[in-house]
């Protein structure tokens, strides 16, 4: 049976276990609304080493010397102060009008996990987080929170990411 990937449910995120290991749902929290259309997740082609010899055109082997990772970016229009230094640092959590700069743009370390329409999940243990402020201040545009996202190794040598499709 066919297993498709639509829709975009939910965007959660948690603190990474340092292990492949997902934390627990409780643990994970929602994240702000995501701009329609904006949810990308591309996995990059490995790097591909052809060996050669003199005496013929075609490579006589082939190696991988680095991997394929996944990469995610995503937009969101709400600037809440708590929202902005889940993904960027600084200071807003206790303050509900400012969002203070950190004084230096650092990466986030999260878990993220990403619920389809279609009942898929995909999970991220441990993804760099870097985000921006980006877009239109206007009548036609709002101002967006874009947030890129790469998997990396889960701590434990595990997996870095996985798709689990609905039964």
């Amino acid at each position: 049976m066919a297993k498709y990937v639509f829709g975009l449910k939910s965007v959660k995120f948690g603190t990474p276990t340092g292990t492949a290991a997902m934390p627990a749902a409780l643990d994970m929290e929602e994240f702000a609304q995501t701009v329609r259309g904006s949810m990308t997740l591309s996995e990059t082609e490995p790097t591909v080493q052809d060996f050669n010899v003199e005496e013929q055109d075609a490579p006589v082997e082939q190696a991988i010397t680095e991997s394929s990772k996944l990469e995610l970016t995503w937009r969101a229009y709400d600037l809440s102060p708590a929202i902005i230094e889940i993904v960027k640092g600084g200071d807003g959590a206790t303050l509900a009008t400012t969002w203070t700069a950190p004084a230096k743009t650092t990466m986030i370390k999260l878990a993220i996990e990403i619920e389809t329409d279609g009942g898929s999940t995909i999970a991220i243990p441990n993804a760099n987080i870097v985000a921006r402020l980006d877009g239109v201040i206007g009548r036609e545009d709002m101002l967006q929170l874009e947030v890129k996202g790469t998997a990396l190794d889960p701590g434990d040598g595990g997996s870095p990411f996985s798709v689990v499709f609905p039964a």
